[in-house]
């Protein structure tokens, strides 16, 4: 009976312990908090410093030039002249009537854009996995060269990031959403078309994210489909939610191709057309 007992205890033992609150084995919601605003303001501080230092090289120099005047100057000018899309130099040249148009003036909305990509990222990672990965991948994007690279130039490559982070987000949202109804998961599914056509408006290359997220889509359903005792957490997905959302999913995507399309298709097809001629001539 002691034996029993004993034995008995160990296993409430265990089980308490089992069950201890989990703040004790993750971080609460205020520590993360507070932690992620120290990586920011690290991460602004870092961004803007001697932002203006460096005078603007050829690339900046055509922002600079696509950006100025009215929008409507702004896209026809872009429409003629420039290799990307036109909704990065849109913003800018919204910016830098705040601003200004000197040096740090022009690059100052990627460095808030690069600010912007820390938030997100810990935002993604918390979602995918825990707080302390959220802020752990925060931390490195507060810190990574490239980031604090691309956030003092006056160039398109922060803020389509920030698109591609937040696109990214709303599509982990989906897939972790336990709702399945058309009312309640639509309001997602636009902010994902709508954030993907932001993408596709900004860098042609954001095509190359909508095939990701829909390979990722497909391989979770898959493993899901074939899989009946995994477990959700890990897949994300369920076979249920999977057959219920994959239509709603791919339409968002398409939505979005369509947004592009519409308005810019045609200067697409005219870039294309032009780099064949272009690779087709003879050299000498």
């Amino acid at each position: 009976m002691v034996g029993l007992g004993h034995h008995g205890r160990h296993e409430q033992t265990e089980a308490n312990l089992s069950n201890e609150p989990e703040a004790k084995h993750h971080l609460s919601r205020c520590v993360a908090w507070t932690a992620l605003a120290a990586i920011v303001v690290i991460g602004g501080v870092l961004r803007f410093w001697q932002i203006g230092q460096k005078d603007l090289w050829l690339d900046e120099s055509i922002s600079a030039i696509a950006a100025d005047g009215s929008l409507r100057e702004t896209v026809t000018s872009v429409a003629k002249y420039d290799a990307h899309p036109p909704l990065y130099y849109l913003a800018l040249n919204l910016t830098t009537r705040l601003t200004g148009r000197d040096e740090a003036g022009l690059r100052a909305l990627s460095a808030v854009a690069s600010i912007g990509c820390i938030v997100l990222t810990y935002a993604l990672g918390a979602a995918l996995l825990s707080r302390t990965a959220g802020l752990l991948a925060s931390g490195l994007m507060a810190m990574s060269s490239f980031q604090l690279y691309f956030a003092q130039e006056a160039r398109l490559y922060a803020f389509v990031t920030l698109l591609v982070l937040g696109s990214t987000y709303v599509f982990v949202r989906i897939l972790k959403s336990r709702r399945t109804a058309p009312r309640a998961v639509w309001p997602w599914m636009a902010a994902y078309a709508v954030l993907t056509a932001a993408a596709l408006y900004t860098y042609y290359y954001a095509v190359f994210m909508i095939a990701t997220h829909a390979v990722v889509f497909c391989v979770l359903w898959f493993c899901a489909r074939f899989r009946p005792g995994a477990d959700e957490e890990r897949w994300l997905l369920t076979a249920r939610r999977a057959e219920a959302l994959w239509p709603m999913f791919f339409a968002a995507m398409v939505l979005g191709g369509i947004l592009f399309a519409v308005a810019w298709g045609g200067i697409l097809l005219d870039r294309v057309e032009e780099m064949g001629q272009v690779t087709s001539r003879p050299y000498g």
